[in-house]
């Protein structure tokens, strides 16, 4: 079956939900009616089904038609199996600048993802978004708006070495992230403090794996003064700041993060960490 139809950008646009275009006002604004893409009968189901993915040559002609589009909220995904046909890097909408993607799944997302993409809000993450490669594929993001549960960004071109307000404005805008991982290559000297670690850790009280650099060298709270406690946390990060005070870290992390297990690359920190828990495991058990 030809698809003459969908060389015409109205369809298009309508293929993919909602589109507004910088420059023609007159697709965001004029209502499609599936009346006039489908059989009156029929058009209450998605106006493509039956329909083949696209030729090679209907490929090319739409994608040069859905170079207008600058603006697109995806809501459906009714209509995705006529990509199916297209390479499997291709960016259907290479101009694209914004992009809501309000759908569960993400399996198409990389049709999307354009170079020139500079805003992206994406509702739910599945599990194979980290596939997708977004921050190298749009070199021009801005704006990322995401609901977390896991982010790892390790990048060698840059460091991501966050100071105490950054991360905490990280974890604020993440409440719900059950792991976090922001590795820094370059490994500069690390810039959050245990005071603001743990004001960033009241942000997100479901947390059980954190990895990024601590400064264990200058203590700036006073374990008589503070109440906190992060039970979920379960692992804690250790890159290359020494400890200046071994026992004193390990004490703030005995009485803070009490279900926190350390790796073998704590050192000393880790050594009176595991007395101080035996020697509460005693007690507890003398008590009882």
């Amino acid at each position: 079956m030809r698809h003459q139809a969908l060389l015409v950008p109205e369809v298009v646009l309508h293929i993919f939900a909602h589109v507004n275009e910088i420059g023609e006002p007159s697709y965001a604004e004029r209502p499609l009616s599936r009346q006039t893409l489908a059989d009156p009968s029929t058009t209450q189901q998605s106006w493509s089904r039956g329909i083949e993915p696209l030729s090679e040559l209907e490929r090319s002609q739409s994608i040069r038609n859905s170079c207008r589009v600058r603006t697109m909220s995806v809501s459906s995904d009714d209509d995705f199996h006529l990509l199916r046909s297209f390479p499997y890097d291709t960016c259907v909408f290479p101009k694209l600048l914004s992009l809501s993607w309000v759908i569960i799944f993400t399996r198409y997302l990389r049709f999307f993802l354009s170079p020139t993409l500079r805003s992206c809000y994406i509702a739910i993450v599945q599990p194979d978004l980290a596939r997708h490669s977004i921050g190298t594929r749009c070199p021009a993001l801005e704006g990322l708006d995401i609901e977390l549960r896991s982010l790892r960004l390790y990048v060698t071109s840059c460091s991501i070495n966050p100071d105490n307000v950054s991360l905490f404005e990280a974890m604020s805008s993440w409440p719900q992230i059950r792991s976090l991982s922001l590795s820094d290559p370059h490994h500069r000297p690390p810039q959050v403090t245990f005071r603001e670690l743990f004001a960033a850790l009241s942000q997100c009280p479901h947390l059980h794996a954190l990895h990024v650099e601590i400064d264990v060298a200058n203590i700036d709270i006073k374990l008589k003064t503070e109440s906190f406690q992060h039970t979920s946390l379960e692992s804690i990060s250790y890159y290359s700041s020494p400890a200046a005070n071994a026992e004193a870290v390990a004490r703030i992390i005995f009485t803070m993060l009490p279900n926190v297990q350390l790796a073998d690359t704590w050192g000393d920190v880790n050594t009176h960490l595991k007395s101080l828990r035996a020697s509460s495991s005693l007690q507890g058990a003398g008590g009882g």
